[in-house]
């Protein structure tokens, strides 16, 4: 627990902006196995709120909640291992890899913090309190800071050039992202249902009923 505790305090020492927080992460090989571990808290967390966000759309397509359940799963726990092979050729191609680790460690705990924090927001409002456009427009700017932090976090890990760093955690995001955008085209028909044309009128109706 002691591990656990430290290698917390980093990450919020990181969120604070504060100098030479980074360096508080135990970076080695056992971290990062360790780190892998908290997916056992972000599956469970990133699937409720995915949920309460979408379930308007299982009874929009008849889908079973086992089926979305497992189709979710597996974007999540793909995009927890398939970003960090070309994440490695990057790193290797500018020599950072003797920070690897770190960089792998200190983003997993950003992804378990922001990926509860979500989860609980969506559980305390059940996204019902918001309007759709309200809803968009908090998912954009949860986005927009997820990614400017994982950009930080990127920085700091590796210590490299700031535009490098961006690069890096573009890639991130981007196979993550693409990862649920499959499904989302799977289950859907669309990459991005909440802005489908044809399931508007599913979540106005959700915005006036309270469902």
């Amino acid at each position: 627990m002691s591990h656990m505790g430290r290698q917390l305090l980093a990450t919020l020492g990181v969120l604070k902006f504060q100098d030479q927080a980074i360096e508080r992460y135990d970076a080695s090989v056992r971290a990062v196995l360790q780190s892998f571990t908290l997916w056992l808290l972000i599956l469970p967390a990133s699937l409720y709120a995915s949920y309460i966000a979408e379930r308007g759309l299982l009874v929009r397509y008849e889908l079973e909640l086992s089926t979305y359940l497992g189709w979710r799963a597996g974007a999540v726990l793909a995009s927890a291992v398939l970003p960090w092979l070309p994440v490695w050729l990057m790193c290797s191609w500018e020599g950072l890899q003797p920070r690897f680790t770190r960089l792998v460690v200190s983003q997993n705990w950003l992804i378990l913090l922001t990926t509860l924090l979500i989860a609980g927001l969506n559980g305390l409002t059940q996204n019902v309190l918001f309007t759709k456009t309200q809803i968009m427009a908090m998912g954009i700017t949860a986005f927009t800071v997820q990614l400017l932090y994982a950009w930080y976090f990127c920085w700091q890990a590796l210590r490299c050039n700031p535009f490098y760093a961006a690069g890096i955690a573009t890639m991130l995001f981007m196979i993550a992202s693409t990862c649920g955008d499959l499904v989302n085209v799977h289950l859907f028909g669309s990459m991005r249902p909440l802005y489908a044309q044809e399931v508007v009128d599913v979540i106005q109706q959700r915005d006036q009923t309270g469902y």
